[in-house]
């Protein structure tokens, strides 16, 4: 018997709040901006950042997994951030390369 696997989607769930490493100090205005025109809030501490969402966000898993969880975080506006979740528990988002200023993306890049 062969198994197919096809990536799909888990479960929505709410989300309020994701905890990440600190972004790239070049983009945190430019990330905080995109985030805030689309209703969420960016905390910043030395050691990690906080971003809320607004209320009616929904994340939803990404399969097959992989290495790490994976997830889509759709914003009640449509707008869809991506989040890595490492075995070790480290969250990441990613933000869509359209929404990253032209002459900070060779830093995304290259990450």
């Amino acid at each position: 018997m062969k198994y197919k696997l096809e990536a799909g989607f888990g479960p929505k769930e709410p989300i309020c709040q994701v905890e990440t490493p600190p972004f790239r100090p070049s983009l945190t205005e430019p990330l905080r901006t995109v985030l805030e025109a689309h209703g969420c809030r960016l905390e910043v501490s030395p050691e990690k950042y906080f971003v809320r969402f607004p209320e009616g966000t929904l994340r939803e898993e990404l399969w097959p997994r992989v290495l790490s969880m994976r997830y889509r975080i759709v914003l009640p506006d449509g707008y869809t951030l991506s989040q890595t979740v490492t075995r070790q528990g480290q969250s990441y988002l990613g933000f869509p390369l359209a929404d990253i200023p032209k002459e900070l993306r060779k830093q995304c890049e290259s990450a």
